[in-house]
């Protein structure tokens, strides 16, 4: 019996025929890409050198990375010993500081000779401001409170009341008590009184430093700004300019303007179209924008002939070009 395709099962059309084919060669071409691919596409064959430098540069990082390592490490390891220290600083017993433990070192009293041949005073006998330390030690007050008392008469003390004793530093309560009674009240005729200045007149415009301080309430201080506000400003006009100066209490000068004066005399002049910026800024009434506007607005419309001209300038007002017309100089 002959056997015709219609005799199988299976039966595939013309097209699945060539399909299977396809498929059939797709799979044998991929199977086999890794032999004849490289024949197409050829590798890039590096050269020696190529792989010498790429050896280099791989040793090269491995020895920066065996560098970053060690360093990691050692600090690490400095981190842990000083914890280790710490921890044993911690757990190292420690002393009692508290206040009612803490021991001071002590002092060795002093002591002194006391004369006992030197009879007791009587009550209401010692003048506190005549007493020696000899009768203090022999009434019992400390050798440094006795010390002490008679340094401070020395200096130009003075106690107006037996109370004032136990003022000085360190009288014990105990002490002032014992010897109160033995202290009569300080007679106010024999307080020792400080010299006084005698009031003069000074000129402020003439007078030296010496000579200042010999007015009651100025001292070397506010002698030696007076003076150099008046080198400044040219010499003074009038006394109420001495109560400008700087460092120079309001109170003090209240005190003082009875005792000074003025001798009139010409003061130092501005030359007020000659005189350069730095010049005019040193007038303790310009200050440096001031002088720098006013050479400036010179400058530009010509020397100044009169106390308009300056007020013109807008940048000084009308109380200051007042203040400084009797030191201008309007000469070319």
């Amino acid at each position: 019996m002959q056997w015709s395709p219609e005799d199988s099962l299976v039966v595939f059309s013309k097209i699945e025929r060539l399909a299977i084919g396809v498929l059939l060669v797709l799979i044998l071409l991929g199977s086999t890409s890794g032999y004849w691919l490289p024949q197409f596409w050829p590798k890039e064959v590096k050269s020696m050198d190529d792989r010498i430098a790429f050896q280099a540069e791989i040793g090269e990082w491995e020895v920066r990375n065996q560098r970053l390592i060690d360093s990691l490490a050692g600090v690490k390891a400095a981190r842990d010993q000083r914890y280790a220290d710490n921890r044993e600083k911690w757990n190292r017993p420690r002393r009692n500081t508290s206040p009612s433990k803490r021991t001071w070192p002590t002092r060795k009293a002093e002591t002194v000779s006391i004369d006992y041949s030197i009879p007791m005073p009587a009550l209401e006998s010692v003048d506190a401001n005549s007493v020696d330390t000899n009768v203090l030690f022999r009434m019992g007050v400390p050798p440094k409170i006795a010390r002490r008392w008679v340094k401070f008469r020395e200096r130009g003390g003075n106690f107006v009341r037996k109370e004032d004793i136990g003022k000085l530093y360190g009288m014990p309560d105990s002490t002032l008590n014992r010897i109160l009674p033995y202290l009569k009240t300080p007679d106010l005729k024999e307080k020792r009184a400080f010299p006084k200045k005698k009031p003069v007149i000074v000129d402020v415009n003439s007078s030296s430093s010496e000579e200042l301080q010999e007015v009651r309430g100025i001292g070397a201080y506010s002698a030696e700004r007076i003076i150099e506000y008046r080198k400044k400003l040219g010499g003074f006009i009038s006394l109420a300019q001495v109560a400008e100066t700087p460092g120079l209490r309001d109170s003090t000068f209240l005190k003082v303007k009875d005792q000074l004066t003025i001798v009139q005399q010409e003061p130092r002049l501005i030359r007020i179209n000659q005189f350069s910026k730095d010049q005019l800024a040193k007038h303790p009434y310009i200050s440096w924008k001031q002088a720098e506007i006013i050479i400036l607005n010179r400058r530009n419309h010509g020397n100044y002939r009169s106390r308009e001209d300056l007020l013109a300038t807008i940048v000084l007002d009308t109380a200051t070009v007042d203040r400084l017309m009797p030191y201008l100089d309007f000469v070319d």
